[in-house]
């Protein structure tokens, strides 16, 4: 009896501390990190330069060897080749936590030869590779228009943009090659947006082409992405 008294107050006692504890973590405010989706900065994916090639045909010929995961750097793609999205432990690309397998976000912005500083086409194709030996995989194509917002300041490092626009139109030809990719805010002359659901994905490129930066189509397109 003497033992069952006592246990009876240790059980009591450890009750006690337990809703003690419980007190004071629902009275003290959590300090945790905010997810990176809420503080998402802007990345280069595509370094400023007209076209990669004449079709996408020119970049990548699939029917050879050139849709394996080694080709994601050839030679022919504007600055290497595809951007890597990292986790935070190999983040090269900036300071901030960018999660593998999020959706992301993209804008592109282009210079202009028409006299009303709009209009100017372009076409692209999104393609990603996962990880190791992942094939070359195409996310999406489509085409593109440059509208009238200025470009003020380049989103990925604030520099001053001079002469460049936002593409304000883009439209999909393929909806149907991976999961969820849609476009917001198109035809607006405003700043389209292409939303990608990058799930299982490590690499992604933009493959421009039509977009020579004469006559009727944009030159120096930049790609911006993020995560969301």
């Amino acid at each position: 009896m003497k033992y069952l008294k006592k246990g009876r107050v240790v059980v009591s006692v450890l009750i006690l501390f337990l809703m003690t504890v419980c007190a004071i973590l629902v009275l003290v405010p959590a300090k945790a990190e905010p997810l990176d989706t809420y503080h998402s900065d802007w990345a280069l994916i595509r370094e400023t330069a007209d076209e990669d090639g004449a079709n996408f045909a020119a970049v990548y010929a699939l029917a050879t060897s050139e849709g394996n995961f080694a080709s994601k750097n050839s030679s022919s793609v504007v600055d290497g080749g595809a951007y890597r999205i990292r986790s935070y432990a190999g983040n090269t690309a900036g300071n901030e936590t960018q999660t593998v397998g999020a959706a992301w976000e993209f804008a592109i912005s282009a210079s202009t030869t028409d006299a009303d500083d709009d209009s100017e086409t372009f076409s692209f194709n999104i393609i990603g590779w996962s990880r190791n030996n992942g094939m070359l995989q195409v996310l999406a194509e489509g085409a593109g228009a440059i509208g009238t917002q200025d470009v003020v300041l380049y989103p990925n490092d604030g520099a001053a943009a001079t002469d460049i626009w936002w593409a304000d139109t883009i439209t999909l030809d393929e909806t149907t090659k991976w999961n969820t990719v849609s476009v917001l805010n198109s035809g607006d002359n405003e700043v389209a947006i292409l939303h990608v659901d990058m799930a299982g994905l490590e690499w992604v490129q933009f493959v421009i082409y039509d977009a020579n930066g004469s006559g009727a189509e944009a030159g120096d397109l930049t790609v911006f992405g993020r995560p969301y």
